[in-house]
């Protein structure tokens, strides 16, 4: 199992190799540095829509736990508002909220949940807007404004990208 684990890895990067080897090409160069330039960008936002998630998964957990812990009192069903994917609550929870910011919704145990139901209605509206409204077309913003500065200068990101492939892999002509 580990060997296959590596040699999907392996092949990933493999793959990210190839991707980069694209940069000799003026074609495609012009691209790869738009891509590379656009993943240099979104860190800060990758914190904040993280922090977002965690907000209402957080919100969400501590609801969950009290009426786990009422329903085992009261001897009564669970009920779970975040579905177990990792056994972590806490990863458990920010999977939850990362697949509801794609738009992939199972509300079914909403309609049954009973600890606080207008509030889990106001945290999944607050979710879908904030994450998917907001927080994403943020992103396209930022990925536009790396496109717009690769673009502004592309034959110069072109040229010192060559001649950075260049400088990379001088060995490969030799001592002379």
């Amino acid at each position: 199992m580990l060997h296959s684990q590596l040699a999907s890895v392996m092949t990933i990067f493999i793959w990210i190799h190839l991707y980069f080897w694209l940069r000799i090409f003026s074609s495609t160069a012009i691209y790869v540095q738009i891509v590379t330039q656009t993943i240099k960008d979104v860190k800060v936002f990758l914190l904040v829509f993280f922090i977002c998630l965690a907000m209402f998964g957080n919100g969400q957990l501590v609801l969950d736990k009290f009426v786990d812990n009422y329903s085992q009192i009261q001897n009564s069903t669970d009920y779970n508002l975040i579905p177990v994917a990792t056994g972590v609550q806490l990863v458990d929870t920010v999977i939850n909220e990362y697949v509801k910011s794609l738009g992939t919704f199972n509300i079914s145990q909403y309609n049954t949940y009973s600890g606080g139901f207008i509030l889990v209605w106001i945290y999944f509206v607050g979710t879908t807007f904030i994450t998917n409204i907001m927080i994403f077309n943020m992103l396209i913003a930022i990925m536009s404004q790396a496109y717009d500065r690769v673009r502004c200068n592309e034959t110069r990101n072109i040229l010192m990208m060559i001649t950075k492939i260049q400088t990379q892999n001088i060995f490969l002509l030799g001592k002379q």
